[in-house]
């Protein structure tokens, strides 16, 4: 399974490099399933919760939309956020 790097990488020579490295310690005959996130997803989510006039969230919308980075500029507004990890504790992910 390959989840996050192909959507919490942004640079595409990244992205070939997750993808070229799941191949080379797939088994034989084995399947990958990989998971991406397209620049429209957050439109989507604004479209489909009412959240677009919300002047916290359309910013982020419109960014997307330019450039196809989800960057949350805001971790309080309860959105996830490349840097929300951090402040996981180690204990946690390990």
């Amino acid at each position: 399974m390959l989840f996050g790097p192909l959507y919490h990488l942004t640079d595409g020579a990244d992205r070939r490099q997750a993808l070229s490295e799941a191949r080379r310690v797939l088994q034989p005959g084995g399947r990958l399933l990989a998971m991406a996130v397209c620049q429209f997803a957050s439109l989507l989510d604004g479209l489909y919760e009412g959240w677009l006039d919300d002047p916290q969230f359309r910013p982020i919308v419109d960014r997307d939309l330019a450039d196809g980075q989800h960057r949350n500029p805001d971790p309080a507004v309860g959105r996830h956020t490349p840097s929300s990890a951090e402040a996981i504790p180690r204990s946690v992910i390990s």
